[in-house]
């Protein structure tokens, strides 16, 4: 059984998330959490996941976010409505284990969840081209079985 936390700022997306994943029969929801103080607060168990959304109201640093977490011995994965190759790169050198856009659907969401999980990562190295994400895989992820060559990018 996976146990996932989620940190984010969107009350509708936190409840939305909690309704979801109680049919998920793998993942358990834990926590949720509206910043990443609130998460570390109290109970200090690690997650095997923590669902981390880029860019919080609180306006914490997205790498220190990761970093925390991280250092509490949680894999993290990053949501975001932002597909910036720039934070993608800087959140992954800071320890997250993959970056989605948050245009996905929970079955992606949820292919992510156990790559990241099972100690996948789950980012393109064509970050380091010009072209991120446009020139990134855009087909759908949760069809190939090696997910950890295929970068979950917005669909358009």
């Amino acid at each position: 059984m996976l146990t996932v936390s989620v940190v984010d700022d969107d009350q509708m997306l936190l409840d939305g998330i909690r309704a979801w994943l109680a049919t998920v029969a793998d993942v358990t929801l834990r926590r949720t959490a509206r910043t990443v103080d609130e998460l570390l607060d109290g109970d200090v168990r690690a997650d095997d996941v923590v669902i981390l959304d880029l860019l919080l109201a609180d306006h914490s640093d997205p790498v220190d976010n990761v970093r925390r977490l991280v250092a509490a011995g949680s894999r993290v994965l990053v949501i975001s409505v932002v597909a910036s190759a720039e934070q993608g790169r800087r959140v992954v050198r800071a320890g997250a284990a993959g970056y989605l856009t948050k245009d996905h659907d929970l079955g992606a969401l949820l292919d992510t969840v156990r790559e990241v999980a099972a100690y996948g990562e789950v980012h393109s190295p064509s970050w380091r081209s010009p072209g991120w994400p446009t020139a990134a895989r855009t087909d759908r992820c949760s069809r190939r079985r090696n997910a950890r060559s295929c970068w979950r990018t917005p669909r358009g």
